[in-house]
């Protein structure tokens, strides 16, 4: 039985990694493998991203701090923006902020 359960929750997994947008795959990603502990937690903390600037100068100021270097700018954007560069649509960046919030829930209380 319990080979079957384990059966079970990887094609469970699978199933919704499927269906999830790759942009959410990609913020999770981003949390799992290169965010620090204060950027995670102010990315995952916020309700909304600011109305006084652009969505993406909010995503970079929360992971960087008020003053981020070009090189952080640069890599980060390379990491979150649509192959031909361009600054990624609001679609994208909710859906990059829920792939963040994802980790953000699941270490909760454990870090």
């Amino acid at each position: 039985m319990e080979a079957t359960i384990e059966r079970l929750r990887a094609s469970k997994q699978k199933d919704e990694e499927q269906n999830l947008p790759q942009y959410v795959v990609t913020g999770r990603e981003w949390a799992m493998k290169q965010a620090e502990y204060s950027p995670l937690k102010r990315l995952g903390d916020a309700e909304e991203l600011e109305e006084t600037e652009s969505q993406i100068q909010d995503i970079v100021r929360r992971v960087f701090g008020d003053d981020p270097t070009e090189h952080e700018i640069a890599s980060f954007m390379e990491e979150v923006c649509d192959p031909v560069n361009e600054p990624p649509s609001h679609h994208r960046q909710l859906c990059w902020r829920a792939g963040v919030r994802q980790v953000r829930d699941a270490v909760r209380g454990k870090v």
